[in-house]
């Protein structure tokens, strides 16, 4: 009996490892913003606003492709900005993200497809030495994807379309400024870029 429970179990283990399949990957994001607001003035504290804002995202990741349908793995991401303001020079921030991800291709035409992909993570960006935010939050994204072969996969997320949930914290070092928080439920919330960079991030996949 001990012989026959131990070669089933090796059979299972052996059949796991055939039909295992990982992948690596990455998305980017960009993001350029002009703004002819000047800002606001509250409690005699001036808050400006840039006037040129560009973002920049790269997040490697790595897949597990349970079936056809569900791929788990987890993104580690760096998100770089800097924004200039008026007769007030420039600031530069610097942030990071770590999400665990499931994504579930809901339908295949071809090549082409759509899919969901459900991130929860947590993150920080800090900016000069001025203020940083730290957030965590999860959300849903639709994807439009294109399978190039076998091996290779493109896809846009729409992140203007994405559910989500967002909780951030600003903690600023000058200016007399009090500490916010800052919680976002809905479709598009970007959690001040901790989670998503521009309204369409795209990404490529290999799989082994």
């Amino acid at each position: 009996m001990k012989k026959i429970i131990m070669t089933l179990a090796f059979a299972a283990a052996a059949m796991v490892g055939v039909n295992a399949q990982w992948s690596i990957g990455g998305a980017v994001g960009f993001e350029f913003e002009k703004n002819t607001d000047g800002g606001a003035e509250i409690d005699e504290i001036e808050y400006p606003n840039a006037e040129k804002t560009t973002a920049f995202a790269i997040a490697p990741k790595i897949g597990y492709d349970l079936n056809e349908d569900w791929t788990v793995g987890a993104y580690a991401g760096i998100q770089w900005a800097k924004s200039e303001y008026a007769g007030d020079g420039e600031r530069k921030g610097l942030g990071w993200n770590i999400a665990p991800f499931a994504r579930y291709n809901a339908l295949q035409f071809g090549k082409f497809g759509i899919a969901f992909e459900g991130k929860a993570g947590v993150g920080m960006f800090d900016v000069d030495d001025e203020y940083n935010t730290f957030g965590v939050g999860f959300g849903v994204t639709p994807y439009l994807t294109y399978k190039v072969n076998d091996k290779w996969s493109l896809d846009a997320g729409l992140d203007f379309a994405r559910l989500g949930f967002d909780y951030v914290k600003t903690d600023y070092d000058a200016d007399g400024r009090e500490d916010g928080k800052t919680t976002k439920f809905g479709i598009g919330v970007n959690a001040n870029e901790i989670f998503t960079t521009g309204d369409i991030t795209f990404g490529a996949t290999y799989r082994f």
